[in-house]
């Protein structure tokens, strides 16, 4: 009996986490709505900083791209002086000013312009946008899967209450039967009748005090799995929150061939779609690094201009006064940097990080079909206890009813009434286990398969 009663508050312990604080209380009666498994995982995802934290990688990716795209705008370089210089009068030919002593001060103005506008990089400039575009999708990928993981901590904990509920049910209605076993027993002990002992009141006494005390551990986690949700879903008053389900029941699941949800996984799951645009990026910051070997060929645009007043200006194209000139030009140019070694040593770093890349996959080829398998033969062998226990545990309750009742009569035995108890305990304990158990496992399909990124992907 004392394994049995240890074994009441399973379905509660299995799952729920390590939170406090919180108590039960009615919500309809206060005007406020419970929430569904639906409502908890949509205010969980919005509520969750980690999914807010990856929103913000995203951001960071796209001002990334922004920058990529912005290195084929031209660029604009601007100097603009002023100062003292010296005065100098007299013209090409003939000055009586000499350039190395100062003749007097005069102010100046100067202003020097550039325009580079490239043309072509040898697909530097372009294999960097597409590393960037594909560094958002990339982004948004790890947001899908972590949307994924809080939605699966959420069915979790909201299942865990549902037991957690149902266990203190089963505690309560053996308590029911204890009591009446009990009362049936002292009353016979008070008349010396030879049906019973003491030794069965002892027996029947240490029951009731250890189902009194699995009844508070079950509360207590039934409790625990409540603020869970609280906690995760944002929500400061755990007496404002309630969920709208009150029985633990299997959740819907028509069972396909494994090979079906193995397909689904390559195609669904949010780390293919990140190992594939990770992959993506990295080679192309490959080939980028690549083009460095090659020059890059551009459009260039020059203008200056300056002035001093007290400076005679000096018309001849051979001779250039700084402080005194008008020019304007455009012309095609070519920058090479050769670097000795340190180009080849980016490009082979670049290369090793793509490959680095390729091992997730494969990693992730070996691993996600282990998980598929393990959570779809979970739920078949959870199925085969569920519909076991289901019939088993109806008729270990009649015999429980029956038992009790011939026992309250005087026509029955007190082990008879225990026995029933006892197993009427366990198959329902295994019942509501195989329940948690099959519904956790369709979950953990569902997320191993990625079907799960496809009920996120649009929830904000």
């Amino acid at each position: 009996m004392n394994r049995l009663l240890l074994g009441l508050c399973f379905v509660a312990l299995t799952y729920a986490p390590a939170v406090f604080a919180g108590d039960q209380t009615t919500l309809e009666s206060r005007g406020l709505k419970p929430y569904t498994l639906t409502d908890c995982i949509h205010q969980a995802l919005q509520a969750s900083p980690e999914v807010k934290e990856l929103g913000l990688d995203r951001d960071i990716a796209k001002s990334r791209l922004d920058q990529a795209k912005a290195n084929w705008y031209p660029t604009i370089e601007t100097v603009t002086l002023t100062g003292p210089t010296s005065q100098a009068k007299g013209d090409q030919v003939h000055s009586d000013d000499q350039s190395n002593r100062i003749h007097g001060l005069t102010p100046f103005i100067m202003f020097d312009m550039k325009v580079v506008q490239p043309l072509y990089t040898f697909g530097k400039l372009s294999k960097t946008v597409e590393a960037a575009e594909h560094g958002i999708k990339y982004e948004e990928s790890r947001i899908t899967q972590k949307k994924t993981d809080v939605a699966l901590e959420i069915k979790k904990y909201y299942w865990a209450l549902l037991a957690a509920r149902e266990s203190t049910r089963l505690i309560n209605e053996i308590q029911s039967y204890l009591d009446s076993a009990l009362k049936r027993a002292r009353r016979l002990l008070a008349g010396n009748s030879p049906s019973v002992t003491e030794m069965d009141l002892y027996k029947l006494e240490s029951y009731n005090s250890m189902v009194t005390k699995y009844r508070e551990e079950a509360l207590k986690y039934e409790t625990v799995s409540k603020v869970a949700l609280t906690r995760f879903m944002d929500i400061k008053n755990p007496d404002s929150f309630d969920i709208a389900d009150t029985t633990l029941e299997p959740v819907k699941f028509d069972p396909a061939e494994i090979q079906k949800y193995l397909d689904e996984s390559k195609r669904q799951r949010p780390e293919y779609d990140q190992i594939k645009n990770g992959m993506m990026a990295k080679e192309a910051l490959y080939e980028a690094e690549k083009a460095d070997y090659y020059p890059t060929i551009f459009a260039a645009g020059m203008a200056s201009y300056a002035g001093a007043p007290d400076r005679d200006a000096v018309r001849n194209p051979w001779i250039y006064d700084r402080f005194n000139h008008e020019e304007a030009g455009v012309a095609l140019g070519m920058k090479w940097n050769f670097d000795f070694g340190i180009t080849k040593a980016k490009v082979g770093q670049a290369r090793a990080e793509y490959l680095k890349v390729t091992k997730k996959k494969d990693y992730a080829d070996m691993g996600i079909p282990v998980q598929v398998e393990q959570a779809y033969y979970e739920i078949l062998e959870a199925r085969r206890v569920i519909d076991s226990t289901s019939k088993g545990y109806r008729s270990a309750r009649k015999w429980l009813v029956g038992s009790v009742a011939n026992y309250d009569m005087g026509v029955g035995e007190m082990k008879d009434a225990a026995d029933s108890i006892v197993v009427y305990a366990q198959l329902k304990q295994e019942y509501l286990k195989a329940i948690l158990s099959f519904n956790m496992g369709v979950s953990n399909l569902y997320h191993a398969c990625g079907r799960d990124a496809l009920e996120v992907r649009g929830a904000n």
